[in-house]
């Protein structure tokens, strides 16, 4: 579940301010994926992280990718009028 601020801060940044990556669990190998939110080339906060879930790296940053993707195309302004 992703709250309304979170969905808010990545529709309102752009791709240079939202980032995806990737870490690998030890102890299963899996690979959790991260959104994460910079100002500039800085690192600000974590907006969304998985559980290590992925056999690939690349499986995991995709997987945030299209959560992006979804967020950003979700009409926040009727949600909250659903509220």
């Amino acid at each position: 579940m992703v709250t309304m601020i979170t969905a808010l801060t990545i529709q309102q940044h752009g791709d240079d301010e939202i980032r995806t990556c990737a870490g690998q669990d030890k102890k299963t190998k899996k690979w959790a994926g991260f959104i994460n939110l910079y100002h500039g080339d800085d690192y600000h906060t974590l907006l969304i992280s998985s559980d290590p879930i992925f056999d690939l790296e690349s499986l995991a940053i995709d997987a945030m990718t299209k959560l992006i993707q979804e967020i950003r195309g979700v009409d926040l302004a009727a949600k909250c009028a659903e509220a």
